[in-house]
């Protein structure tokens, strides 16, 4: 798959920002030299805490250099949390700036969130309404990095709940994502209005930081991850669930009556409704989608009583304690492009039924609630904090006809999700691409590696790329793509939904890099 349309602000912002931009702001008139990176970026070495190194990018046009980042821990208040952290450039010439910004004014480290991979949470930097610049540390636009001074810092997040123990941080750049950050009550406040430190400021110093006042925005996004077999597939949150049953399994075709093999089909999605669906918060709603041959009044028809067929039989299987509603969607709501190459397998996923519902919470003892099953099958423990390991597969492949290499890192699984850790290098002497871009987004571009997916090559199950966000707008939570410069490996990453525990071994579609089998699950 080539590159999809670059984004004209990736000219501005610094590249790479998982989440965000970048920031682009430096001195005028000095642009200090800086030595070139070579070879994978490694993770800061045992003893360092909770610290990666990772490549970065003053803008589009720069050459790399390293930072290392620390991530301490995340501090519970009252009315929000606070992400500390550090930062390191620990080579010898300075830099001038701030590889954490989330837009061209941005100043401060608003560009870092928190995922909760058990809660499936994304938490967002606070701000000010209409504002770039995040709550917490600040810098200013001619801010230098002193060799081999540790900057620490903070960020104000949500009040994240009190049965959190660990989180995911995702961080700009491109030094991998940081799992199993503790998250602890907190005693004190870090303290507003600190002066910048000095440019030679020692072994260690203190951003200048400001505290969340007057109205405040907030961002808490759902996770939504998504499984699709040759049966049915499945969107889900922690508070609801979507399932899309395959009308040609349900149905003969031009039918509404059902087969003998939908039977078998409903009686195992009446058992996981029963489990799932909260009936205090109805109703179960069921929905029939046809495909776009056929007029419009001929689809909606069909599709009401399909959808009136299937809800008969939940109802006959989950009895009067839930609330229904059936709804003919026809052909007005396609979930694939008909009229392509693959026309009929668009259409065939276009021929559906879905049940959605909304998922009852349990109230654990620290008062947090939480879906009493997890959406993608297999819930884990949150991730702890964890190097990269080497490669357990290699694979190269055409991006806009440049070659590039893909090496597969080893996939862990983390909360709810499993991550799929990379390193993307563009090799030989190709042209230093001038913009960003995004490799393998999917249809429409939302991400830069939304595309990916694994797939259980036994149950025939794919795990869909984890979504940040509803329908209408959202991300992926992945890593970033670049950099455009040539021989320079950077890491990334993509969550997928975590298949079930007992899957020890899945295939990675890759996009232009293909499909990558035998990949262990520990």
């Amino acid at each position: 798959m080539g590159l999809a349309a670059l984004v004209v602000l990736s000219l501005l912002v610094l590249a790479g920002c998982g989440g965000g931009g970048g920031n682009t702001s430096g001195k005028q008139g000095k642009t200090p030299s800086r030595p070139a990176v070579s070879g994978a970026a490694e993770s800061a070495p045992p003893g360092q805490g909770m610290a990666r190194d990772g490549v970065y990018y003053f803008n589009a046009f720069s050459e790399p250099f390293r930072l290392r980042v620390e991530m301490i821990r995340v501090e519970r208040f009252r009315e929000w949390s606070v992400l500390r952290f550090a930062v390191t450039y620990p080579d010898t010439e300075k830099v001038f700036t701030n590889p954490f910004a989330t837009w061209v004014l941005d100043h401060s480290f608003g560009a870092i969130s928190l995922v909760d991979t058990v809660g499936r949470k994304q938490y967002s930097s606070l701000r000010k309404p209409g504002a770039h610049d995040g709550f917490g540390s600040q810098t200013n636009p001619i801010f230098y990095y002193h060799p081999q001074t540790r900057y620490e810092g903070h960020v104000y997040f949500p009040a994240v709940p009190a049965g959190v123990q660990k989180m995911t941080v995702r961080a700009p750049g491109h030094p991998g994502v940081f799992t199993g950050v503790p998250v602890v009550q907190g005693a004190t406040p870090p303290p507003a209005t600190l002066p910048q430190p000095p440019e030679n400021a020692g072994p260690t110093a203190t951003f200048g930081a400001n505290a969340p006042t007057g109205k405040v925005e907030t961002w808490i996004n759902d996770l939504y991850d998504g499984v699709e077999s040759e049966v049915r597939s499945s969107t889900s949150s922690s508070t609801e669930e979507k399932i899309g049953l395959r009308a040609d399994v349900l149905f003969d075709f031009d039918k509404a009556t059902l087969t003998a093999q939908a039977k078998q089909v409903l009686d195992q999605v009446a058992a996981e409704t029963k489990a799932k669906a909260d009936p205090a918060k109805p109703p179960i709603t069921v929905e029939g989608h046809t495909d776009g041959r056929g007029t419009a009044d001929y689809n909606r028809r069909l599709s009401r009583q399909r959808a009136d067929v299937v809800l008969k039989e939940l109802q006959t299987r989950l009895g009067s304690a839930y609330r229904y509603r059936a709804e003919a969607k026809g052909a007005t709501e396609p979930i694939a492009k008909e009229g392509g190459p693959d026309d009929e397998q668009a259409r065939r996923k276009n021929r559906r039924v879905e049940i959605s519902y909304q998922i009852k919470q349990q109230v654990t003892t620290g008062g947090t609630a939480t879906a009493t099953t997890s959406p993608g099958g297999s819930t884990a423990p949150p991730a702890g904090f964890r190097r990269d390991g080497a490669p357990v597969a290699e694979r190269t492949g055409q991006i806009d006809g440049q070659r590039h290499r893909l090496r597969v890192l080893p996939l862990y699984r983390d909360g709810a999700y499993l991550a799929v850790p990379f390193e993307l290098t563009l090799l030989g002497n190709a042209e230093r691409r001038k913009m960003l871009g995004s490799p393998f987004e999917s249809q429409p571009p939302r991400g830069d590696f939304g595309s990916f997916s694994v797939l259980d090559p036994n149950s025939k199950t794919t795990y869909q790329s984890v979504r940040v966000g509803g329908e209408g707008s959202f991300s992926y939570l992945e890593g970033s793509a670049g950099p455009p410069t040539p021989n320079t490996p950077f890491r990334s990453y993509i969550y997928v939904a975590a298949p079930p525990a007992g899957v020890r071994g899945v295939t990675l579609n890759a996009g232009a890099f293909g499909q990558i089998p035998d990949l262990p699950i520990p």
